[in-house]
């Protein structure tokens, strides 16, 4: 009992003496990380003694080690984590001070529940229909197995004898591709803590062998139920936070010389933004490594394409967007627009328009740079940047959602990377696909 509190320590940072942050560690000298890993996994005496140097002092765990580099301890995560995965789900407990990671989220519940379930069997009886009709894989028809959340499935609406389609997400894009056939696991609404834990896509993998694997999640687990409270400080009840302070500055000096980089807003943002956000980064950094680390451990999924997202920056706010008479004003109504973002923000003294979207920034802006590390990482990972997607809150269905016409600009970028690499992995020259750049 001892060593799991003191392991969950660690992982939330909560350790004196021994601190990380995913912007921290060191990718891309892969050769030493697996050697570092081969040795560890061999050899327990590495974790051993880390943790016999961690003690419990007035309440707090202090480490007495010798300082370790960000690499070493991502190397002791990896190896630790490797035969203790539900560390991670207990620790994201405690993250958002929730009693339990639900075995079902919002995806599986009433009617979003129901519109969930009918149209990812729409989507697989579609699957299913491809395959007897005598799809198989050739040099340009691929399998690809889907899991995530509402960028991937924003279920049709269905009432009485009406089906309707407002928004065309990613996969429905996709689906128009005959050369794709698709198999949905993707729900709106959903979480990566319940996609990493339910573990559904290693259930569909052995019995699919796709050709490509697509993951988006993260969102719900930031922005679900009013979570992103949790993520920002009262600036009435807690100091902003003080950019000149090294914990900042590692970051901003990381991104300075990025490409489309705002400074300005990214520094605005970061005033507002809690450890409990950085923490929560770090925590699906782990997550994300785990999944696609364990994935590849199979030689059958090495050749496998694997893609991730990051979304867009959103726009806070309780407007219904559409004309007066709607279906996407009715919509946005009956969701109540503007609990995801806008009124979590309000409910901390955060009212400010302005700083709200420089928030949003900052958060999208970190989310897509802790995946990226892993694309470069991974041999058969890529990762689609849809930072900049949205040219203007015409492109936003609601808070969280790119109107039909920006998904389709997304997919089109899916479509290029799984041309380029699909059943050609290790001959990339780019890991990342950048909407914005079309």
């Amino acid at each position: 009992m001892e060593s799991t509190e003191i392991l969950q320590a660690i992982l939330l940072n909560k350790v004196k003496n021994f601190k990380w942050n995913y912007y921290l560690f060191d990718f891309s000298d892969k050769p030493k990380i697996e050697a570092d890993l081969k040795i560890i996994k061999e050899n327990d005496d590495f974790v051993v003694e880390i943790m016999s140097k961690i003690s419990k002092e007035n309440g707090t765990y202090v480490y007495s080690g010798a300082a370790l580099n960000p690499n070493d301890i991502f190397s002791f995560f990896v190896a630790f984590l490797d035969q203790n995965p539900n560390l991670l789900e207990s620790v994201m407990k405690r993250i958002f001070d929730l009693n339990e990671i639900l075995n079902n989220s919002d995806s599986d519940e009433g009617t979003l529940g129901k519109f969930n379930r009918e149209d990812t069997e729409r989507r697989n009886r579609m699957f299913d229909e491809k395959i007897s009709d005598g799809f198989s894989k050739t040099k340009d028809d691929f399998i690809i197995l889907a899991e995530g959340d509402s960028w991937f499935l924003w279920p049709k609406l269905s009432f009485l004898f009406i089906k309707k389609d407002p928004v065309k997400d990613i996969i429905d894009w996709l689906s128009e591709n005959d050369h794709y056939a698709i198999y949905n696991l993707a729900a709106g609404g959903d979480w990566l803590s319940n996609m990493f834990y339910k573990g559904g896509y290693i259930e569909e993998l052995p019995r699919l062998s796709p050709d490509v694997f697509l993951v988006s999640g993260g969102g719900n687990d930031l922005v679900g139920d009013g979570r992103l409270g949790n993520m920002v400080i009262s600036p009435f009840l807690e100091k902003k936070r003080d950019l000149n302070d090294k914990y900042y500055k590692n970051i901003t000096e990381k991104r300075k010389n990025d490409l489309n980089f705002d400074s300005e807003k990214f520094n605005l943002g970061a005033q507002f933004v809690s450890d409990e956000f950085i923490q929560f980064l770090n925590i699906a950094m782990l997550q994300y490594f785990s999944m696609f680390f364990n994935i590849n451990k199979k030689p059958a999924y090495r050749n496998m394409l694997m893609i991730t997202q990051g979304y867009d920056f959103a726009i806070p706010s309780k407007e219904r967007n559409g004309a007066f008479i709607s279906l996407q004003r009715t919509i946005n109504s009956i969701q109540n627009t503007g609990n995801w973002l806008f009124a979590p923000l309000n409910l901390k003294g955060i009212t400010n328009p302005e700083e709200q979207r420089a928030i949003i920034y900052f958060m999208i802006y970190e989310f897509n740079e802790m995946l990226i590390p892993l694309a470069k990482y991974f041999d058969n990972v890529f990762h689609i940047d849809c930072r900049g997607t949205a040219d203007s809150k015409d492109d936003w269905f609601d808070e969280l959602h790119l109107e039909s016409h920006a998904f389709k600009k997304v997919a089109k970028k899916y479509e290029e990377c799984i041309k380029d690499n699909a059943r050609k992995i290790g001959s990339a020259t780019n890991k990342i696909y950048r909407v914005a750049d079309n």
